[in-house]
């Protein structure tokens, strides 16, 4: 499957269901200047991928990195 606007929409989803199953705001993971940004990649309007490092370092700091990447790497073999 190559890299397209869908799976880039699929990331962003994917990114959002868990930064709220974190119970984390926008807000609290990117800070005032963010939180426009990183919400049109979690709706799939922004296909920066440099926003995914805030949701990478979010699993880190919750010692819970393998469990996101396993389910980043399922969204991006076979879609949401």
């Amino acid at each position: 499957r190559s890299y397209d606007m869908k799976t880039s929409k699929d990331i962003g989803e994917y990114c959002r269901k868990y930064r709220e199953s974190k119970q984390v705001t926008l807000l609290e993971l990117g800070g005032t200047d963010q939180i426009k940004n990183l919400s049109a990649f979690e709706h799939g309007r922004s296909t920066n991928v440099n926003h995914l490092t805030k949701y990478v370092l979010l699993s880190v700091s919750l010692k819970d990195n393998d469990n996101f990447m396993s389910g980043l790497t399922e969204v991006v073999k076979n879609g949401w």
